[in-house]
């Protein structure tokens, strides 16, 4: 859901959009990532073994961190090149594309919530 409302946030600027609509945009795709750092956070906790999650949660930290400042690095020559609103509408069809490989991917398609595992007092209580 968050991939879906960060598409129209580059294409706002990119078509003209008005800047309420352009606005707008902008408070989905903050809706939308807040959701999906809760739903990410949620799965990577109760589906990577507890042995392995900071490693898990490190590597993916490191792996989003360290793209962002090549993005950055890359977008500005890229918008003298061929002109921002090109660059900002190739950035929503990247996004349609990334969405559409990983909606692709039936272990992604497929996640659903774990199992819940009861705690040391949800034994007790279950056992007595």
């Amino acid at each position: 859901m968050r991939h879906v409302l960060l598409l129209a946030q580059p294409l706002a600027p990119a078509l003209g959009w008005s800047f309420a609509l352009t606005a707008a945009t902008g408070v989905l795709a903050g809706c939308g990532f807040a959701f999906w750092g809760v739903m990410w956070a949620t799965s990577v906790q109760s589906h990577i073994p507890l042995a392995v999650l900071s490693r898990v949660s490190a590597y993916d930290v490191a792996g989003s961190i360290m793209v962002i400042p090549v993005g950055r690095a890359l977008a500005g020559p890229a918008a003298e090149s061929v002109g921002a609103d090109r660059v900002l509408l190739f950035s929503s069809v990247m996004g349609v594309v990334c969405l559409a490989v990983m909606l692709a991917v039936p272990a992604v398609r497929a996640l659903r919530r774990a199992p819940e595992k009861p705690s040391g007092a949800d034994r007790a209580v279950a056992d007595g």
